[in-house]
């Protein structure tokens, strides 16, 4: 039985250091899929928000090729009302302020709807901004996430101190005190 104890303890030693060298091995592999894992988030991160920012600055060429059109509109009516009222005043001999009166009421009527075309184009813009800030938010928040985790650390100096203690035990369990306060194994 002698040699049985003289055998386990090394074997329970090496035990512990395959333990120790896995742990290690393992903890290195974690550690470069997460370098693969955050470089394919950022990278994913960085594609969504290009191609959102360029789908949000193509909404807003539109909107703005819209709004030219429409007050392009509204004025062309305007000057085509304001013509159509001196034609009609003309052919009805009104003038003077009655006609100055009718005409400033078309120009407040054009600028009032010019007005609330560049009123809707700014709420526009303002609307395409916020989606632009919540694009940005959420992408800056998965790579911020992934960036966030960590591989744990393997307690390299723990796992030594648990093999020495559990072969200290083992060697005290096997052996006892002898003559002289020497240590033998034990006889079973």
């Amino acid at each position: 039985m002698v040699a049985a104890a003289a055998v386990a303890m090394p074997l329970q030693a090496l035990g512990g250091l395959f333990q120790l060298g896995s742990s290690l091995r393992n903890n290195k592999k974690q550690a470069r899929y997460l370098t693969r894992q955050r470089a394919a988030v950022s990278k994913a991160a960085m594609d969504d928000s290009i191609h959102q920012f360029g789908l949000l600055n193509k909404m807003e060429a539109q909107n703005t090729e819209q709004a030219a059109q429409v007050l392009q509109n509204v004025l062309r009516q305007g000057a085509q009302a304001r013509g159509d009222t001196q034609v009609s005043a003309g052919s009805s001999g009104v003038s003077g302020n009655s006609l100055q009166a009718l005409e400033g009421d078309l120009a407040r009527q054009t600028l009032s709807r010019i007005m609330a075309e560049q009123s809707n184009l700014q709420g526009s813009r303002d609307q395409l901004k916020e989606q632009g800030r919540q694009v940005a938010a959420r992408n800056t928040n998965r790579i911020n996430e992934v960036m966030a985790q960590r591989v744990p650390k393997v307690d390299v100096f723990g796992q030594l101190f648990k093999i020495g203690t559990d072969m200290f035990s083992s060697y005290l369990s096997t052996t006892s005190v002898g003559e002289g306060g020497k240590r033998t194994f034990d006889q079973l």
